[in-house]
C-alpha cells in the first residue's frame, strides 16, 4: 500500500536555497543566520554553475563575493565570517568548497522524495 503525498511550495531562485536547507536543518542543527549563509553560498554557487568548479570556488569565497551576500542578509563581516568558521567545524566547507552533498541546482521544477521506512 503505497502512499504518495505532494505539497507544493511557492518559492523564488533565491529562496529556495533557505527552503531547501530548512528540510535538512533537524540533521544539520545550523542557527538561523548560518543557514542564511550557507543558503546564499548555494545561491551563489547556482548563479556560477558554468564556471569550472576551481574557479568558481575561488570567486564564491572572494572578499567581493562575501561582501555582496553579507550585505544581502544583513551581517557584518566578523559575524558572516564567523558563520562561515562554524560551517567549516560541521565540515560543511572544506578548503574554500562547499562538500558535494550540499550544492544544489533547481531547475524550474524541483521535487524532493522522502522515503520513509516504518520498521
Amino acid at each position: 500500500n503505497k502512499m504518495e503525498k505532494i505539497i507544493k511550495i511557492p518559492t523564488t531562485e533565491e529562496k529556495i536555497f533557505r527552503q531547501y536547507l530548512e528540510i535538512f536543518n533537524p540533521i544539520i542543527k545550523l542557527r538561523s543566520k548560518e543557514l542564511d549563509v550557507l543558503s546564499q553560498l548555494l545561491y551563489f554557487n547556482d548563479k556560477l554553475k558554468d564556471i569550472p568548479e576551481e574557479h568558481r570556488n575561488k570567486i564564491l569565497f572572494d572578499y567581493d563575493t562575501k561582501k555582496e551576500m553579507q550585505n544581502k542578509i544583513g551581517l557584518s563581516g566578523a559575524y558572516f565570517d564567523n558563520c562561515l568558521s562554524i560551517l567549516r567545524k560541521k565540515g560543511i566547507i572544506i578548503n574554500n568548497k562547499l562538500i558535494k552533498n550540499f550544492l544544489f541546482y533547481p531547475d524550474k521544477d524541483v521535487k524532493l522524495t522522502f522515503n520513509f521506512v516504518i520498521k
